[in-house]
């Protein structure tokens, strides 16, 4: 947990470094409360995997399109 936590505050300095956005979903390994949606520790069950993709889709539909 403590490695992911790493990757996560990493991903995300380097996310702000670059100005890229970061997908958040509501299934992050910061919201351990949740293990019944989880096989172990870092791998979701169907229903949180499907959880999961909902938030990302949502995230990207907020984005818009791009400008071209």
């Amino acid at each position: 947990i403590n490695t992911a936590r790493e990757y996560i505050a990493a991903m995300e300095a380097i996310a702000l470094k670059y100005k890229v956005n970061v997908i958040h979903h509501s299934l992050d390994i910061r919201n351990l409360n949740q293990s019944e949606l989880f096989l172990d520790i870092l791998h979701p069950t169907a229903k949180g995997n499907a959880i999961m993709a909902k938030d990302i889709y949502n995230q990207i539909q907020s984005w818009g399109s791009p400008e071209i």
